[in-house]
């Protein structure tokens, strides 16, 4: 039959890269070849492993009584090495896709891709009539149209590694300059302390015990409540000398110090 010559001529033409309309056989004076009105189109992203899908072309048929159509779904993937502006690419820039399945509208992206930009091909046969001669003759039109380039392939994207963080160095507090105690040792007096200078992780927090201690400041006991940075001297505290312990905490720790002892508290 027809079909099975025009199939094989749309194959035929579907080998080249350009974009070309031919008649199997000379057509009869009045009749038409087909007219393009949409060209084929391609979607999906030009990277290797992802899909491109093309649609059909769209051709006007002629009006003739008995004619009809035969799409082949013939398909051509070429590789094409210059970005073609216009439908109608040079047959130079072009070359067909070796194993690219003839009569698929679907190609997946390979490595051997990678630098060219990819499009598709079409073609189909087209019948008119009436035959002025009796079936199973005809007039047989093979057209092909390309559809515009893709974008020049490109290799997936590396993804590095997940890095593993390093892990925060952290210092306990070491104290540097001791706590001072400021203010005069009398009675009544309002004494106040330094926390010191310390160093390692931030943050620090301070905490305070003053004690009243001997003469020598050798034996030396906490005062009840006074955990606070400052402290009125009362009279039960004449004749001794205060200190007060310092501890500077810290999410490495906590170290504690003690500043030197003010005078013999008087009256």
């Amino acid at each position: 039959m027809g079909s099975r010559k025009s199939i094989a001529s749309v194959a035929g033409l579907l080998l080249g890269a350009g974009v070309l309309a031919l008649a199997s056989a000379m057509p009869a004076a009045g009749s038409q070849e087909p007219f393009l009105k949409t060209a084929p189109t391609l979607s999906g992203l030009a990277q290797v492993g992802q899909t491109l899908t093309a649609t059909e072309a769209v051709w006007s048929a002629p009006e003739w009584d008995g004619g009809f159509p035969l799409t082949s779904n013939t398909w051509g993937w070429n590789h094409c090495t210059s970005n073609c502006s216009e439908l109608h690419c040079p047959s130079s820039s072009c070359s067909l896709i070796a194993g690219a399945d003839a009569f698929a509208y679907k190609y997946t992206v390979t490595t051997t891709d990678v630098g060219f930009m990819i499009r598709a091909c079409q073609g189909i046969n087209y019948t008119t009539g009436p035959p002025p001669e009796p079936p199973p003759f005809g007039h047989y039109w093979s057209v092909t149209a390309c559809s515009n380039p893709t974008a020049v392939v490109t290799a997936v994207p590396t993804i590095p590694p997940p890095t593993t963080p390093t892990p925060t160095t952290t210092t306990k507090p070491v104290n540097t300059v001791l706590p001072k105690i400021k203010g005069k040792a009398k009675i009544n007096s309002k004494l106040t302390v330094s926390s010191g200078t310390w160093k390692g992780t931030a943050r620090i927090i301070y905490r305070y015990q003053w004690k009243n201690c001997n003469a020598k400041v050798k034996k030396c006991q906490a005062i009840r409540g006074a955990t606070k940075n400052a402290l009125r001297i009362s009279l039960k505290y004449k004749g001794r000398r205060l200190v007060v312990a310092v501890t500077a905490t810290n999410v490495a720790g906590k170290a504690t110090v003690t500043s030197k002892a003010t005078s013999v508290i008087v009256k």
